[in-house]
């Protein structure tokens, strides 16, 4: 696991933790959202673009987490359909 600061990626294998904002432009094979919550991501502009940003960065597989409720940016999933 690496703590990735000043967009220094190794792209080895392994868990490369970081913020939202360095990963623009990348794309990863699996991208873990650790805090998709309303405290975290409310409903205005800037929000959205940045969680839009998060979201997009993965190729194969996005897990969505949170503690309370979801953003209200996030569409209700119906599990019935996964």
């Amino acid at each position: 696991m690496r703590l990735i600061k000043n967009q220094e990626f190794t792209f080895k294998p392994g868990i490369e933790i970081t913020d939202i904002a360095q990963t623009k432009g990348l794309e990863f094979d699996y991208v873990i959202l650790t805090d998709a919550d309303a405290s975290t991501y409310g409903i205005d502009e800037a929000s959205r673009h940045l969680l839009y940003v998060g979201v997009t960065r993965a190729a194969h597989q996005l897990w969505l987490l949170h503690t309370g409720n979801p953003s209200g940016l996030l569409p209700e999933i119906n599990v019935s359909n996964l």
